[in-house]
């Protein structure tokens, strides 16, 4: 008769195990990433001489709170001596593996960008012979902000590399 009630001792025990552990909800949600600052960043060629100084981010879990952030920003580094895009990714995890993933893109631009293009049918007044039509392209520099190049520049059909001290239409 022992072991008669010990079977339904043991089928009740193993009913509130399950009840209490096989219903638990599994974690599948990511961190949530805030960046510090914008997501997208115009910075001038140069800046200044200023190296980028990465902005960071946080990140909050709905289960774990505050987690930690990495980023690739040491090897993503914006270059402010070279235009271009730059992208950085930051990336959390929480103790169930959950992945968060959020990006930062900095451009980093020559201000004289404007300027660039195409000059067809540009006149050139300063030949003795009188003016004389030419077609000359505006190319930026991409490793000094404000810095150009006009080809086929008038009667000398040279390059020449000039720096544009404003950034409109007058300069």
């Amino acid at each position: 008769m022992k072991r008669n009630s010990l079977l339904p001792l043991l089928t009740l025990g193993t009913c509130f195990a399950l009840t209490f552990t096989g219903c638990s909800k599994d974690d599948t949600t990511a961190p949530i990433i805030t960046l510090i600052g914008s997501a997208n960043i115009d910075l001038p060629l140069n800046n200044g001489g200023s190296a980028w100084t990465d902005l960071s981010a946080t990140a909050a879990d709905d289960e774990d709170g505050t987690v930690i952030v990495t980023s690739d920003a040491s090897s993503s580094k914006p270059d402010v001596n070279k235009s271009g895009t730059y992208t950085i990714t930051y990336t959390s995890t929480d103790k169930a593996g959950n992945v968060g993933i959020e990006t930062r893109t900095i451009q980093v631009y020559n201000e004289a960008e404007i300027f660039a293009g195409a000059y067809n049918n540009s006149v050139d007044t300063c030949v003795a012979t009188g003016p004389s039509a030419f077609n000359a392209t505006v190319v930026l520099s991409d490793s000094i902000n404000r810095l150009v190049k006009i080809q086929n520049f008038g009667a000398l059909s040279a390059d020449i590399w000039v720096t544009i001290t404003g950034n409109s239409a007058g300069s």
